[in-house]
């Protein structure tokens, strides 16, 4: 099963995007979330431990979206540190949109490249 992991300087951020994918996933999706609780920002040891979280629920592989600059360093490290490379992805994607995308293509079978490729995608999607 594939992991969606949200990760922000925000957790109050991250979480509102994982309430949002697992409601538009019907429950079906496992979705982890780091980020600061009482203070803004994120760090390598906040992924890990959600990164850890994921495979304890089941994970067997996990699509990571991240808000701004910092956290992507944060996650980067996070993967290496925890030897997750080629189980765990950072997607380069807009964090809400691309997570939504990435989201709908685990629940319906995607592999760990599809789910990056629709997150992706989802810089093509214009509002107007």
């Amino acid at each position: 099963m594939i992991g969606i992991l949200a990760v922000s300087h925000s957790r109050r951020l991250a979480t509102g995007l994982a309430e949002l994918l697992v409601g538009l996933a019907g429950g079906e999706l496992v979705v982890g979330v780091a980020g600061g609780v009482e203070t803004l920002g994120v760090d390598a040891a906040m992924v890990g431990a959600a990164l850890a979280e994921l495979e304890e629920r089941g994970a067997s592989e996990i699509a990571v979206f991240a808000d701004l600059g910092s956290a992507v360093f944060s996650v980067e490290s996070a993967i290496e540190l925890a030897e997750l490379e080629g189980r765990a992805v950072l997607v380069d994607a807009p964090f809400v949109e691309g997570a939504i995308a990435g989201s709908m293509t685990a629940v319906t079978g995607g592999s760990l490249a599809d789910v990056a490729e629709a997150g992706e995608a989802a810089y093509l999607v214009r509002k107007r």
